[in-house]
């Protein structure tokens, strides 16, 4: 899909390394802008690095000027095109961001200081992360200053190369980059001992609230933006300090201190700034269903000048949430300018709510697998489509969709979100529930799930197994109309406005997300047959069966019409004219054509092949352009095909001899 500005860009699922402004780009920029010619853009940087850990930071972004007119036209506040990178979100200590439009230049300039970018790792070793997915080559190291260079291919862009330039502090030798993790590491002997006083600064920073669906993903430390909470160590006397370390936990929910954390050395000046990732205790996680208080414990110590061991306690209180609040942002609702900044985390939340493996859902889609035909729904694009088709008139057979109920506090907007198996014991569901619930179904058979934001809504969509073609549907319309007019509707209501670039959204690729670790929390057991208990039962006529039962909704031809014969239609179309013909012969083989008349010419086109009726749905089979199904409506000489192609229904008349 060409996405553009409007889409929502924040990934937190990469941890922030210094020196990595390009890793920030390569997740960022794709979401930015449409496809480009693929122009290379140029990246700078000159770094300064200081004896006691600390780096100022400045970036310079070159781009082609057709790019960079259009960066600064949709993002014309650099505080926006700055969270957007992801800077501020890290578990770094991160001060004074700035940034300019360089318009002569067509440069975007960030520069920014980062606290305790390095530290001692042993004797006069210091060392700093870099990004492992990343190759950074040391190509220089002249006059106190190391060069590196980084490449990546930037999706829709190009090659980006990035030249960067550290100033090392005074007295820095043996400079070099290691591999496993990733980092730069030099040498630099320590301060001479001197007579002083210890003193010292620590600060514990906490998240107000923790959502306790994302229970697994915070446990991850390789998504640096979602810490739970992070220590600051300074040191603010003029002595050196020796052994420090710390740890964290939260003694009701993740009981177990994590491991100590620290440096051997801490020098005068010197900040020192860890992460608190909690492994938290998933049964009680699992069966959190109101908000709970617990409080985050911290363990420091460290040796003075003395050299005798100094050790400090302290504790912060959070709300942790219950498994179905959410918040769709990092930020503070008073900080955020646009709709992405108030959603950078709903592609993150909505996939840790698709439960394809639970076991309910497992049952669920099972049933509806062997109620539609049983065959393997992600063997083909049919038997996708089928799938998708059952499912959706299964959840409207037992679900009525409703409005959400929803809060504010001080700093998040908050939701109440269920899971695929709380709607259907619950019968009902708002349209994110109702799309978590669709979601976890296609998923739990094979196919891939993508889950769609926009403002005030969000609706599910599949990506079909065999073409790739991504299938909308308007998951709050089940009970009230047809599975093919909930597509139809989805296309044109919601995939449109997008693909014009309209219209911000979320684009969640479930599988890539909970691939990344955005992991369903371990729901408790609901014991046998939970769906027999809770009053789940199948429809009563089956959509696109081998023998489908005639209904209502879907109403099969009677006997007295028949689709065999020639037919003709003719009618206009974006200033043009459209004419086709198409023969279904008795023995199942199948012709057709259309002759395409506008601005641009005459186009003509044909295909050969087989076809077949289940229900109101036409199947055909080409020898050139693949199976499609149709709904259609047969009356004597009268026959309605849906062409989404056209734009809705085209009518064709029976050619008699």
């Amino acid at each position: 899909m060409t996405g553009t500005s409007q889409r929502n860009c924040f990934q937190p699922w990469k941890s922030f390394r210094y020196l990595s402004l390009l890793f920030l780009l390569s997740l960022a920029f794709p979401a930015l802008v449409a496809a480009q010619s693929a122009p290379v853009m140029k990246l700078k940087e000159n770094n300064k690095l200081s004896a006691n850990g600390d780096c100022s930071f400045q970036y310079e972004i070159k781009l082609p000027v057709a790019l960079y007119t259009m960066f600064k036209k949709t993002t014309p506040n650099t505080a926006v095109m700055i969270r957007k990178l992801g800077l501020s979100d890290q578990s770094a200590a991160v001060e004074g961001i700035n940034g300019e439009w360089l318009d002569g230049e067509s440069t975007l300039r960030i520069s920014f200081l980062s606290r305790g970018v390095a530290r001692v790792h042993k004797g006069e070793t210091w060392e700093l992360p870099l990004i492992d997915s990343l190759d950074t080559d040391l190509v220089a190291v002249a006059d106190g200053v190391a060069v590196l260079t980084q490449a990546a291919e930037i999706q829709g862009m190009g090659v980006a190369t990035n030249t960067i330039k550290v100033a090392m502090p005074a007295g820095a030798t043996e400079v070099k980059t290691l591999k496993s993790p990733a980092r730069l590491s030099y040498k630099l002997p320590a301060p001479a001992a001197t007579t002083g006083t210890s003193k010292v600064e620590f600060d514990l920073e906490a998240k107000d609230q923790v959502m306790s669906s994302l229970a697994k993903a915070l446990s991850n430390r390789s998504f640096s933006a979602l810490w739970t909470a992070r220590s600051k160590f300074k040191n603010t006397g003029s002595v050196t300090l020796n052994d420090y370390r710390v740890r964290f936990r939260i003694a009701e929910y993740a009981p177990t201190w994590s491991s100590w954390q620290g440096t051997p050395l801490v020098v005068a000046g010197q900040t020192v700034v860890d992460g608190y990732y909690p492994i938290f205790d998933m049964e009680r996680i699992g069966r959190l269903t109101g908000q709970s208080r617990a409080a985050i414990e911290i363990q420091y110590q460290y040796r003075g000048s003395d050299g005798k061991l100094v050790e400090e306690t302290e504790s912060k209180e959070i709300i942790l949430l219950s498994r179905n609040q959410v918040y769709y942002t990092s930020m503070k609702f008073a900080d955020c300018v646009d709709w992405n900044d108030r959603m950078n985390l709903v592609g993150a939340v909505v996939s840790s709510f698709v439960t394809h493996e639970d076991t309910v859902i497992q049952q669920a889609a099972g049933r509806i697998a062997k109620w539609s035909g049983g065959t393997n729904a992600a063997a083909s694009d049919e038997a996708a489509l089928k799938f998708m088709a059952a499912a959706f008139q299964f959840i409207g057979e037992n679900v009525a969709y409703q409005t959400p109920p929803s809060g504010e506090n001080e700093t998040k907007f908050i939701q109440h979100v269920k899971y695929g198996r709380d709607v259907l014991k619950n019968h009902a569901g708002t349209c994110i529930d109702l799309a978590i619930l669709y979601g976890s179904l296609c998923q739990a058979v094979g196919l891939e799930a993508v889950l769609y934001n926009i403002p005030g809504h969000c609706f599910p969509a599949v990506k079909l197994p065999q073409s790739g073609k991504l299938i909308p549907v308007e998951a709050t319309q089940v009970g009230r109309r047809s599975f093919d007019e909930a597509v139809a509707y989805a296309f044109e209501n919601h995939m449109k406005p997008i693909r014009a670039g309209s219209m911000p959204y979320d684009e969640a690729v479930v599988s890539k997300y909970q691939k990344l670790g955005a992991i369903p929390i371990d729901l408790p057991p609901v014991g046998e047959d939970p769906l027999e208990k809770w009053g789940i039962k199948m429809p009563t006529a089956v959509v696109n069966r081998n023998n489908p039962t005639p209904n209502q909704n879907n109403p099969v031809p009677s006997t007295g019409d028949t689709i065999v014969g020639m037919w003709v239609t003719r009618f206009n179309l974006n200033g043009g004219t459209v004419g086709g013909a198409a023969l279904f012969k008795q023995d199942g083989a199948f012709e057709g054509a259309w002759v395409r008349n506008d601005a641009t010419g005459k186009r003509t086109s044909d295909d050969t092949g087989t076809w077949t009726i289940n229900g109101n749905k036409l199947t055909i089979k080409g020898d050139k352009t693949g199976t499609v199904v149709r709904p259609f409506e047969l009356k004597g000489d009268i026959l309605k095909l849906e062409i989404a192609e056209f734009g809705g229904v085209v009518t064709f008349t029976r050619k008699k001899n």
